[in-house]
């Protein structure tokens, strides 16, 4: 068996550190629509957009699972791992919302968390090719 690299171990204690965050925040008996309307009710009043508050969620989770396809990609070294691996977890953490007072699980959420975890793996991806560049011309 290979032993991880410094990359891989790094990526596993920071998507530890990410998992038990988001974990709190996916499944805590919290209903978030007040921040939100307050972030929304913050772009309509000062900045004059004209969206609705969903949309505010909706790159919140993108937002939220960014680090998720990035940390996992870094973890297996395979861009398609970590983004499948985050929209399963994605999946599993909407439908344990189904159990949660105040909680609803959406497709929405789902399509979002994935878009990010998405965003998240081609950034890693980039990050291990780039790197991979540069040990080829210096010889390692």
């Amino acid at each position: 068996m290979r032993r991880p690299s410094t990359t891989q171990r790094w990526s596993l204690i920071g998507l530890t550190v990410y998992l038990v965050a988001v974990l709190a925040l996916l499944l805590l008996p919290v209903s978030y629509g007040a921040l939100i309307t307050a972030v929304w009710r913050l772009f309509t009043g000062d900045a004059g957009a004209r969206f609705g508050a969903g949309w505010i969620e909706f790159a919140a989770n993108i937002i939220l699972f960014v680090p998720m396809g990035f940390l996992l990609t870094l973890l297996f070294r395979h861009p398609w791992y970590g983004t499948f691996l985050a929209v399963v977890l994605s999946a599993v953490a909407e439908l344990a919302q189904i159990l949660i007072p105040n909680r609803q699980a959406t497709l929405r959420d789902v399509i979002s968390n994935s878009i990010g975890a998405a965003v998240g793996a081609l950034l890693a991806w980039l990050f291990v090719l780039r790197r991979r560049r540069r040990d080829d011309r210096l010889g390692r």
